[in-house]
């Protein structure tokens, strides 16, 4: 039976036990930990009031049901038993598999299952279906989303069948909830772009029932919307694997809820949910979810919208690349924060303070004929040497100002991206100065080439105003993709919010 309490209006199911007892078996149970100290306070509190009202007997009570259980923060499943990890012994094995890595105090990989705290019935589900021996994606993977940390993964060259990157964390995330979910809303959400992969995805979850409690549902299009009704209505599905436009006609016709239940949410082969304009759908459905929840994306490859959605989405999130990145790592990057107004002077003043011997040579990189030829009469003028390349320039012409770099009769080349489609000798340019940005990562990572070619580490200066937003997103992806840390100052920028 159903009916209001009479201490603070909660809705629950009549029991005929002894509230001490229940009480007693609460207090002793795991629940407690996974909530933040202020919520564990309220919820004692309300259980105090309990005991003051009712006798120690048995008698009839409403149990209450706390909102806090509805909204639980990311657990944190993770432990750091991976002590043998030297730090050195980290770096050697993200270097021999490839991996790297950008965030605060971002968890150690592991080797094998016994590294971290998991049930014991999820490590032999794990054993069982092949999920070992981990492979890198896994082994890095794994212990970020199990300590409760937003991911970015990026997978070169991998398009799709990332589920066994995350479906493990998930399914420890549902069984570790202290109460049962409510059956208009899941637990984990995982939106994927394809009704193939979709059907994967849960095919493997399904495989996993017979090891842990946990039961999945497939909301896409192929199959009949009453028909997916029907089986939400019957049974309550902890995991939800959706196409995003399925799950949001249910959820403008009121049918389901994500508010009070989501908090883990999974955008798997988001590269490919962008390219198809899923990127509306994708913010919507996440806004429903809660600003407590727990995000992973999975992605082959870094557009410039997945950097915009990922800022946007995570938080405090850890970026882990595997695979063969673009942009070299030798070379150090720096910001140059200027009003536009500003930047020919903070242009003379790098230089007089990079080229300080005959041999050191910078290039400087504009988007256009115009802006080449403003630059070097500027540099010119205050007696600095500059040689410039463009379009219009014969191939005498351009072969002349290169020897003049080569040779150290100029130690400035300004040019446009007009000899960045081939391989040029330049010789050992230790600096290069991005005055205006860019049109694209490969063209970054061109000008980059440059600056990778001296024996010492290079240096990269990007200049970039205060309200430009869509550079300092796009800058963020480089130097991301580069394994480089963010300025939070740029990343201010990037979410067009001030910085001071």
């Amino acid at each position: 039976m159903t009916t209001t309490n009479r201490i603070n209006g909660l809705h629950g199911r009549e029991h005929n036990v002894s509230m001490g007892t229940w009480w007693d078996k609460l207090c002793a149970s795991d629940m407690f930990k996974y909530m933040p100290e202020d919520e564990t306070a309220d919820l004692r509190q309300r259980g105090a009031e309990y005991k003051s009202c009712l006798t120690s007997d048995a008698v009839s009570y409403i149990a209450p049901t706390p909102m806090s259980l509805h909204r639980l923060r990311p657990l944190s499943i993770y432990q750091d038993e991976s002590s043998k990890w030297s730090a050195a012994d980290v770096k050697a094995y993200r270097i021999a598999n490839e991996i790297t890595v950008t965030g605060r105090a971002v968890p150690k990989p592991i080797s094998r299952l016994a590294e971290v705290d998991i049930p014991d019935h999820v490590t032999e589900g794990a054993e069982a279906l092949d999920y070992c021996p981990l492979t890198a994606v896994q082994s890095q993977c794994w212990p970020i989303a199990l300590a409760g940390r937003d991911l970015l993964a990026v997978i070169y060259g991998q398009s799709g069948e990332n589920s066994r990157s995350y479906l493990i964390p998930a399914i420890v995330h549902v069984i570790s909830q202290p109460t049962p979910q409510p059956v208009n809303g899941p637990c984990v959400l995982v939106l994927v772009p394809t009704r193939q992969s979709s059907v994967q995805v849960h095919r493997q979850v399904t495989d996993f029932e017979k090891y842990a409690t946990v039961h999945s549902l497939c909301l896409c299009s192929g199959d009949w919307k009453e028909r997916q009704l029907k089986r939400l209505s019957k049974a309550s599905f902890q995991i939800w694997i959706a196409t995003p436009s399925r799950l949001l006609s249910f959820i403008e016709n009121g049918k389901v809820s994500l508010t009070s239940t989501c908090t883990f949410l999974v955008l798997d082969e988001v590269d490919t949910m962008l390219a198809v304009g899923f990127e509306k759908k994708l913010r919507t459905i996440a806004s429903l979810v809660g600003p407590t929840r727990q995000t992973l994306m999975f992605t082959a490859s870094r557009p410039t919208a997945l950097i915009h959605i990922a800022e946007d989405l995570l938080e405090d999130y850890v970026q882990v690349g595997f695979g063969q990145s673009k942009i070299v790592e030798n070379v150090e990057h720096f910001v140059v924060f200027c009003e536009k107004t500003e930047k020919m002077k903070r242009l003379v003043a790098l230089l007089d303070d990079v080229v300080n011997e005959k041999d050191d040579k910078v290039i400087v990189f504009a988007g256009n004929k115009r802006s080449v030829e403003e630059i070097v009469s500027e540099l010119r003028l205050r007696g600095r040497l500059a040689m410039s390349i463009h379009g219009t320039k014969s191939r005498l012409e351009r072969e002349w100002a290169l020897d003049g770099l080569r040779s150290g009769v100029a130690s400035v080349l300004v040019m446009t991206d007009v000899m960045t489609q081939r391989v040029v000798d330049v010789g050992a340019v230790h600096c290069i100065v991005n005055y205006e940005n860019p049109a694209s990562g490969d063209v970054y990572a061109s000008r980059v080439s440059y600056a990778s070619r001296c024996q010492s580490s290079g240096s990269v200066y990007t200049f970039l105003a205060p309200d430009d937003t869509r550079n300092a997103r796009e800058l963020i992806s480089y130097l991301v993709d580069a394994g480089k840390e963010v300025h939070p100052r740029l990343r201010a920028i990037a979410k067009g919010t001030p910085f001071y």
